[in-house]
């Protein structure tokens, strides 16, 4: 069959770990007559600002043994980052790797294609709209629901739903034909449960590592009492803000707790700490490709574009920060198992 009449669906996803509602989502789409699965998966961090719960090899098994035919790594300032850069990242890779489509889990009924079209033909507007607003008791996320709310009536921010967050921003970053699939089940909180689960013992993943975090508070501290400069979305107000609940937090919990506010949620809060412990300064152009795993599937897939597999000495400057930061979650965590020089990408069989 010529590339260009495969249907080669793509999704997003951090399998944290690979979970009933993933499965659920690859079957959905496999039922849908795609050719090919390949997903994009957020490494050993999480949008939400944390450690992942089993390392990235550990999800790119999980994720081939569930029925995804490739799994590559989004970089990790894409990963710990909001919805539209986190999308923006994510979509690049698939439309790089070939996609076709994106499919993605949601509550809703929206329409996603035609907000996204929308977006495309008036991010102008948008734009100016935004600026527009003054209020500065208004978060990003505020701002953003009333500029839709005036040009697209249509709009519907459901902003307690993480899914339909990112679907929105998947929309308006794509051409990728959408594939909205209806979630079932408790999808976010299950994912949650299980992680707790996991960690007081009650559940297992046989040959995964289950991550525990070790020394990121007291990394934090030192780091913020040194004194902290030119970090990634971390301004003046923030920084002061963490400087200051750090010298009184005794957990990690608690200084974000302290530190949370109305235009700084928890989740920017534990991501600007990732970025201070990482030193992550600005974003990247554009991504790459990094793969992780694929079957005999994938591998025809995969012969088309250019991609990284094993990490040679002479790529170490492309990944330098993504290998930084592995190497900082060997530190913070309790596994020690290094993340890059000594791994290559898991080959799997097909099986049907």
């Amino acid at each position: 069959m010529p590339a260009s009449a495969r249907k080669i669906v793509g999704i997003v996803a951090e399998f944290n770990p690979f979970h009933a509602g993933h499965k659920y989502l690859i079957e959905q789409v496999r039922a849908s007559g795609a050719d090919a699965v390949i997903a994009v998966v957020g490494g050993n961090y999480t949008q939400r600002g944390e450690f992942s719960i089993v390392d990235k090899w550990a999800k790119t098994q999980m994720a081939l043994e569930g029925g995804v035919d490739v799994v590559l790594e989004l970089p990790v300032q894409f990963t710990l980052n909001s919805a539209d850069y986190f999308a923006r990242g994510a979509v690049e890779i698939l439309e790089k790797a070939g996609c076709t489509h994106l499919a993605f889990g949601t509550e809703s009924d929206f329409d996603y294609a035609k907000f996204g079209e929308f977006y495309r033909s008036n991010t102008e507007s948008i734009l100016r709209e935004f600026e527009l607003i003054e209020d500065p008791r208004l978060s990003y996320t505020e701002k953003m629901k009333l500029v839709y709310e005036k040009l697209y009536p249509e709009f519907e921010f459901e902003d307690n739903t993480p899914n339909h967050v990112l679907a929105l921003s998947y929309a308006k970053f794509t051409n990728l034909e959408l594939m909205p699939i209806k979630r079932v089940g408790e999808g976010y909180h299950s994912a949650s449960a299980i992680r707790e689960k996991l960690l007081d013992g009650t559940e297992t993943i046989e040959g995964a590592h289950i991550n525990r975090v070790v020394g990121e508070f007291e990394a934090v501290r030192f780091l913020l009492a040194r004194g902290v400069r030119n970090v990634f979305q971390v301004d003046d107000g923030l920084l002061l803000r963490l400087t200051k609940n750090a010298e009184n937090a005794k957990t990690l919990d608690e200084l974000i707790e302290l530190t949370k506010s109305r235009n700084y949620s928890a989740s920017r809060v534990r991501r600007a700490l990732k970025y201070i412990l990482l030193g992550i300064s600005e974003m990247p152009e554009h991504t790459y490709l990094r793969l992780l795993g694929m079957n005999e599937i994938g591998k025809a897939v995969m012969r088309e574009v250019e991609y990284i597999s094993n990490v040679r000495r002479n790529e170490a400057e492309l990944l330098e920060l993504e290998i930084k930061a592995d190497r900082i979650f060997n530190l913070m965590t309790d596994n020690k198992d290094e993340q890059n020089f000594s791994k290559y990408p898991i080959i799997r069989p097909t099986v049907f």
